[in-house]
């Protein structure tokens, strides 16, 4: 449970990161940037958004 969320915050501070620069890209691009493989992370970007 732990490293779920750790993951998910990853994300989340790694997209308000990204959109605080004025960048917009996909959830992919995002999920690498934070350390997370791609379809968890895309899986749990669905449950966020």
């Amino acid at each position: 449970m732990t490293r779920m969320v750790r993951e998910v915050t990853g994300v989340a501070t790694a997209t308000a990161t990204l959109d605080a620069s004025g960048w917009r890209t996909k959830p992919a691009i995002v999920a690498l940037l934070a350390g997370v493989e791609v379809p968890e992370a895309l899986e749990r970007l669905e449950g966020v958004t």
